[in-house]
């Protein structure tokens, strides 16, 4: 994995998936996936499944920093 000092070296990159109130704040966490790539974009659907395996239930809404969604992310949530 690239890391910010320009040079590789092996690492990993966590996703959690969590379940949180109107008040704010997490209240568990529903999905966990840790790979290989040094970013975290293109795991918004692989997460939404796993949750969904996980859970039963699908989410319908999810919040995700700017970094984690790709402009193929966002055609695919609009079908």
């Amino acid at each position: 994995m690239k890391f910010t000092d320009g040079g590789y070296h092996p690492g990993h990159n966590g996703q959690f998936s969590v379940v949180g109130s109107g008040q704010g704040g997490p209240l568990a966490i529903v999905g966990l996936q840790v790979t290989g790539q040094g970013n975290d974009r293109a795991s918004l659907w692989s997460m939404r499944q796993r949750v969904s395996d996980y859970c039963g239930v699908t989410p319908t809404e999810v919040i995700v920093d700017s970094d984690h969604i790709t402009l193929e992310d966002l055609r695919q949530a609009d079908d």
